[in-house]
């Protein structure tokens, strides 16, 4: 039905235009409000061993600053409303600035989770159902931990317990053992492995099992060893 059809039904019914159909869109709504607009939502990240490790984070849409604040196999509710409390004891007296906080419609976001912030005077705002994009920012981080860090490494192993990082704002890497000076998972010898040494490698997007092995661009590529110090990095989304 063409726009013109519709307005002459609605002329024919007497009823006038709104005195005021347009108002700013929801980006420019993000855009004003930014100072005071921060962002959550959990991922998960798939092992080997077919263990799923659910990671919870916060992003400030100001400056795109991502707190990654816990990792674990089992986000319950309760689990998720302590690590927002733990939010707003290492922000202290900047937890106040937080205006609005975006989240969807995920049931581990709990009442008892909004009223965390609600005591801060904060407005939770829940997204629309199947709806990603009214919550863009903190989704396209999501893809970029993917496509940069999680999608190019095999995981083998899942985080001992639910204690959440103790670098806030460190890459989601659960440890691996430290016991072994390659990396090499407790209870797994290089016979087990079928090869030298456990050590995965940036490959275009996928993971070497044998560095050096069937590689062209053998030497040319950056390597990740776990234990080897790296293990955590800053992470600050692209505006």
């Amino acid at each position: 039905m063409p726009p013109s059809t519709v307005r002459d039904i609605l002329k024919r019914a007497g009823l006038d235009p709104a005195p005021r159909r347009d108002g700013p869109t929801w980006g420019q709504f993000l855009q004003a409000q930014a100072e005071g607009i921060w962002a959550c939502d959990l991922f998960h990240v798939d092992t080997v061993f077919l263990k799923r490790i659910y990671v919870l984070f916060f992003i400030e849409h100001a400056s795109r600053t991502v707190h990654i604040m816990g990792a674990t196999t089992n986000p319950t509710g309760a689990w998720v409303v302590q690590q927002a409390r733990n939010l707003l004891m290492d922000l202290g007296d900047r937890a106040e600035q937080i205006k609005f906080l975006i989240r969807d419609r995920d049931a581990k976001f709990t009442v008892a989770f909004d009223g965390v912030f609600h005591s801060l005077g904060t407005r939770v705002i829940k997204t629309p159902v199947h709806s990603p994009r009214a919550n863009s920012i903190a989704e396209r981080w999501v893809g970029s931990v993917r496509r940069e860090c999680t999608d190019r490494l095999v995981r083998l192993m899942a985080p001992s317990g639910n204690a959440p990082s103790s670098d806030r704002t460190a890459c989601p890497n659960p440890p691996m053992s430290r016991t072994d000076p390659i990396g090499r998972p407790n209870g797994f010898s290089d016979a087990q492995l079928g090869r030298r040494g456990w050590q995965p490698r940036w490959n275009g997007g996928r993971t070497r099992s044998v560095a050096g092995h069937g590689d062209p661009d053998h030497g040319n590529r950056a390597r990740y060893r776990p234990g080897s110090g790296h293990d955590h990095h800053q992470f600050r989304a692209a505006s």
